[in-house]
């Protein structure tokens, strides 16, 4: 897991990452490959043992092309695509947030018609993951159902089901 300096006033140092004053009470967590392949099977068994069978899985990209790829090899889910958001206004590991645009769609043709899984590795807010539920939903699919390896409880609001 993760290491913590415990020590007020320094910056702190995690997996190699530094962080700024203001996020150096923040609780981080980071998850090795087997961390990860292992929660891929506890929701592909939450998946496989509820009454939803997705026909395609839709991977938000780029960190939930992961967990993506993993569960539709765990649910023998052969359609697979994703679907371009983005929530920052840069690549680093501090950047500004802002409000979720859809930057790729060019595959979500394929979701029509069928029963869809929405993947993505962390979800901080929800937001990321509305966007794309609504805008996967243009596209003529019979219902979205999401999931996610990781949850970040302080600003979360779920989405609903479709």
């Amino acid at each position: 897991m993760s290491k913590e300096s415990s020590r007020q006033g320094k910056m702190k140092i995690t997996n190699g990452h530094k962080f700024k004053k203001s996020h150096q009470n923040a609780k981080v967590t980071c998850l090795s490959w087997g961390d990860i392949d292992n929660l891929c099977r506890k929701l592909a068994y939450i998946i496989k043992t509820s009454a939803y069978a997705p026909e395609i899985i839709v991977g938000i990209q780029r960190g939930g092309c992961i967990p993506a790829v993993f569960l539709s090899h765990l649910l023998n889910v052969k359609d697979f695509c994703t679907i371009g958001v983005r929530t920052t206004t840069s690549d680093d590991i501090q950047a500004t947030r802002q409000t979720p645009t859809i930057t790729d769609d060019c595959s979500l043709n394929l979701v029509a018609g069928k029963r869809v899984l929405l993947v993505d590795d962390v979800t901080n807010t929800g937001a990321t993951l509305r966007e794309a539920k609504n805008h996967i939903l243009s596209f003529g699919c019979r219902g979205v159902r999401t999931a996610v390896i990781a949850v970040s409880y302080t600003h979360l609001t779920l989405p609903t089901k479709a």
